[in-house]
């Protein structure tokens, strides 16, 4: 059975057509781009934790929050929600380093979602 973007567990492009008017050439670059950028964002959320840094860790989620939600990834949106709140009120601290571990396994699922809905365009 193959499955519609619809049926996708993580990520889901509708918002992204409404917004790039159906252009597919749109969405494959905006997508494409998230696809890229996305990881080193991460990367730096890492760092932020490491250096105890959790005003740019909260800045850093905050930033990718709208870019996930652009995707459909709700699973994450809501991942990078608890994240940039408890980095910003320096609360579950020590669920932080799990929180993100979660987060990377989840945009690798919507990364991969993503590129099968563009093959679809």
């Amino acid at each position: 059975m193959n499955e519609t973007p619809a049926g996708d567990k993580y990520a889901d492009l509708s918002f992204m057509k409404v917004y790039a008017a159906g252009n597919p050439q749109l969405i494959k670059q905006l997508v494409n781009q998230f696809i890229e950028k996305t990881p080193a964002t991460i990367s730096q959320m890492d760092e932020a934790l490491t250096k105890a840094d959790y005003h740019t860790l909260s800045r850093i989620a905050h930033s990718l929050k709208s870019q996930v939600a652009y995707m459909g990834a709700k699973q994450a949106n809501g991942l990078i929600v608890e994240i940039e709140q408890d980095a910003k009120e320096e609360k579950r601290i020590d669920q932080l380093p799990q929180k993100i571990a979660s987060l990377r396994e989840i945009l690798h699922q919507v990364f991969s979602e993503l590129q099968n809905q563009l093959q679809e365009l």
